[in-house]
């Protein structure tokens, strides 16, 4: 077993989140670099970790003692009054699959629910659909397209919603039945 599976397997589960601070802007740039063709800058994240009070970045560290600083993942999203805005989501190529994106989005959920929201909304590359198909888990259903929104390749937006907000754990989850993505009808906004 290599070094990367022995810590996943150590770290599989559960994955500890916290808020990032200041003191993770490079690590969290490092991983947007690695992660993103057109990334967010450090600017981008300075004003999300400290000039945007709506605004909330949680990671994982990476789970080997002593790494505490390295991220391995990351979400940002804006809890604003009813709604949860989820703007970046993030987990290292060497991370992916284990888990560590359910575990961010679950967190953003709970927290907006305790912060009374009750919808949440995101837009997603329409090529990326591991990413469309991991919010189709939470019971997001895609509702719109915004054409030509990303650059680097450009490339449609399609937009996403949830609502109500629910933080599903697996129970209610199996209980509310298969994701809707087969039965998701996009609209094109002109």
């Amino acid at each position: 077993m290599n070094r990367v599976s022995e810590l996943k397997e150590r770290a599989s589960h559960g994955w500890t989140v916290r808020s990032a601070s200041l003191e993770n802007i490079d690590e969290l740039v490092d991983l947007e670099e690695r992660c993103f063709s057109v990334p967010w800058s450090r600017k981008s994240f300075e004003a999300e970790l400290v000039g945007n009070d709506f605004s909330q970045i949680l990671m994982i560290p990476h789970p080997e003692d002593g790494q505490e600083s390295k991220v391995i993942g990351y979400i940002c999203a804006w809890i604003i009054f009813e709604e949860i805005r989820f703007l970046n989501l993030a987990v290292h190529p060497e991370f992916r699959r284990h888990g560590l994106a359910k575990t961010l989005i679950h967190e953003v959920l709970r927290r907006g629910s305790d912060a009374g929201c009750c919808r949440g909304m995101l837009e997603v590359r329409a090529a990326n659909t591991a990413a469309r198909n991991l919010y189709e888990t939470f019971h997001f259903q895609a509702y719109a397209t915004r054409k030509s929104y990303y650059t680097n390749p450009t490339e449609d937006a399609i937009l996403m919603t949830l609502e109500p907000l629910v933080p599903l754990d697996n129970k209610r989850r199996e209980e509310r039945g298969n994701s809707v993505g087969s039965q998701t009808t996009i609209h094109t906004i002109s």
